[in-house]
Parts: C-alpha cells; structure tokens; sequence
C-alpha cells in the first residue's frame, strides 16, 4: 500500500518530494488553538 508522508526526503528509498507539502502549508498557518 501506498503511504503519504508529510515531508518525505527519500530516505528508506522513497521518492524524494512525493508528500503532501505540509511544511509549505505550515508557513501560511499552523491553526487555531480551541479553548
């Protein structure tokens, strides 16, 4: 099966950069916290 990682680099032979970019998104927002 097929496993989306957050930042994948390749290392334990992946496939450097197949992710879901989460590191870019966390620079526009990291959420709310909710009190």
């Amino acid at each position: 099966s097929q496993q989306w990682a957050l930042y994948n680099t390749g290392h334990k032979n992946g496939t450097p950069g197949a992710d879901i970019k989460a590191y870019k998104a966390w620079d526009v927002t990291k959420g709310v916290i909710i009190k």
